[in-house]
């Protein structure tokens, strides 16, 4: 984890995917990739304020060491992302409770999540989309479903970007 430009802490997200969304849409698995990509290095939120720093984690080791869904590769590519050198990692309570913030791609993970994370984390997990719908999931389907996925994403991103 990068310093932030000041002594104070710095603001930090985990988005998680689910069991079978691709690495790339968790803001990391571009059903989540496509926000840290986007604010990977920390940068300041105002001048001395704090940085942001996103991870991305699954909640299964299934993509743990795998590259992200060629299909998604191509959907990010399509909109300016690279997800080449994406790496899963897989979530746990010790990354949740580094958070400040865990934004789960749809309510299955979400309801994983609180059982992860125990009670001492609970206001820190949402849905990632502030609509409350779920990001689909494009896995097992058609390359135009990534890409519609990895366009949910980057819309939904703009909340939680300075």
């Amino acid at each position: 984890m990068s310093s932030p430009p000041s002594n104070k802490p710095s603001t930090r997200a985990e988005s998680p995917d689910d069991l079978n969304r691709p690495p790339a849409a968790h803001p990391d698995g571009v059903s989540g990739q496509l926000l840290p990509q986007r604010v990977r290095r920390p940068r300041a939120l105002s001048p001395g304020g704090d940085a942001l720093e996103v991870r991305s984690a699954g909640l299964i080791d299934k993509w743990v060491g795998g590259p992200a869904h060629p299909n998604m590769i191509k959907a990010a590519r399509a909109r300016g992302y690279d997800l080449t050198s994406h790496q899963p990692t897989q979530v746990d309570k010790t990354l949740i409770d580094w958070a400040d913030l865990v934004l789960a791609m749809d309510r299955s993970v979400l309801d994983q999540l609180h059982t992860i994370g125990g009670e001492d984390n609970t206001a820190k997990l949402r849905l990632y989309l502030d609509d409350g719908q779920d990001v689909p999931d494009p896995m097992g389907k058609r390359a135009a479903d990534f890409a519609d996925c990895a366009a949910i994403i980057e819309a939904g991103a703009a909340p939680y970007l300075p």
